[in-house]
């Protein structure tokens, strides 16, 4: 089976920053082919397309191989029972909730939880009890990155933390997924369409060995942990959506 992956060794991405590698993941007919089909965020016409479950040799692959003395993280709209209980000695899986109600039964269970909100609701969260908006986008600092954060252990990556993470919503088309948007939709796209970004599993996690000491390491800046339900149908010209 092949993997639809792009794997970047260093970040020219401004809120990532340059210390840290990462990946995009797409389906083979579809960007939101590895997405799962209750995620609140898919256009309606990618539906069809999507996950129904997790891809278990790939979560395999991905939470038990870290760069060496590094750290790994990513987030998964799969809802967190889909999951083993989260450690630091592993990638992290976050759990990107879609409500408030959720996300504190993410927390409530010991996950690693985050939650998107829309900007007009940015100073009721900072009142909020266990909620801590992403410090990137509360910096004045322009230059301040995932990098940076949590002097140098991104609050993300920390599967013991007891509060959820607040990001504000960003794109212009802000009840929509970010990924379907500019650059990061352009990056996508080609990351499904170019023969080269086809991967084994073994390529993957040959990657991920080879990155530097001490890297830190963010998986599916777009894409999740989805099986993809099309792959059977690779060598079939499929117009794609």
């Amino acid at each position: 089976m092949p993997y639809r992956l792009s794997l970047i060794g260093q970040s020219k991405n401004k809120k990532i920053g340059p210390f840290v590698a990462f990946t995009y993941r797409a389906g083979s007919l579809d960007n939101y082919g590895t997405c799962p089909k209750t995620c609140e965020m898919l256009p309606e016409k990618h539906v069809r397309f999507c996950a129904d479950t997790v891809d278990r040799d790939y979560l395999n692959v991905i939470q038990n191989t870290v760069p060496k003395s590094g750290i790994a993280w990513t987030y998964t709209h799969f809802h967190f029972s889909n999951f083993e209980k989260q450690t630091n000695k592993k990638c992290v899986i976050n759990y990107s909730a879609d409500t408030v109600e959720n996300a504190y039964k993410g927390l409530k269970a010991g996950f690693p939880t985050t939650l998107h909100i829309p900007e007009t609701q940015t100073l009721e969260f900072f009142k909020k009890k266990n909620f801590v908006l992403c410090p990137e986008q509360l910096s004045k600092n322009s230059k301040f990155t995932c990098s940076d954060c949590g002097d140098g252990r991104p609050l993300c990556s920390r599967a013991d933390r007891d509060y959820v993470i607040v990001f504000i919503e960003h794109g212009i088309k802000k009840d929509r997924c970010y990924a379907g948007q500019f650059r990061t939709n352009i990056a996508w796209k080609n990351t499904r369409e170019k023969p080269e970004k086809k991967k084994t599993l073994v390529e993957l996690k040959n990657w991920i060995k080879g990155l530097p000491r001490q890297m830190m390491l963010r998986h599916h800046v777009a894409g999740d942990l989805g099986l993809d339900n099309n792959f059977e149908y690779d060598s079939i010209p499929i117009k794609p959506v």
